[in-house]
């Protein structure tokens, strides 16, 4: 079966992020009155898994291995139950239009944030 993955990785809070920071500071030197600013990733993956539980045990490894820092960042995962092999075949326009249906499809979300004990 093929699952839709949609990842999504975010420095943990308290963690400093160059680039975000970069952009602040741009923002605010045009006069916006910009508070913050947070930069995430966004991963669309189509995976085959025999089941919905190896498919997130698989979607957990990649995120570890592969896709976020696990001690600066953390991710979350959104599993659609099962996709048919045509959407596989779609492009990512279409993808995105079909996720955007009031009709949605069964989804599993699955956050991954651990917490981080400073050395005292």
């Amino acid at each position: 079966m093929l699952y839709q993955a949609e990842i999504e990785v975010c420095t943990r809070n308290g963690v400093l992020n160059p680039e975000s920071k970069a952009i602040l500071h741009a923002l605010r030197g045009h006069d916006f009155a910009v508070l913050d600013v947070t930069m995430n990733k966004k991963f669309y993956l189509t995976l085959e898994s025999d089941s919905k539980d190896h498919a997130l045990k698989v979607l957990n490894k990649i995120c570890e291995d592969f896709l976020a820092n696990p001690i600066i960042q953390d991710y979350t995962i959104h599993i659609k139950s099962q996709v048919s092999n045509s959407l596989h075949q779609d492009s990512k326009s279409t993808l995105i239009n079909e996720k955007t249906q009031s009709d949605k499809a069964s989804y599993t979300t699955i956050s991954r944030a651990k917490k981080v004990h400073k050395k005292r």
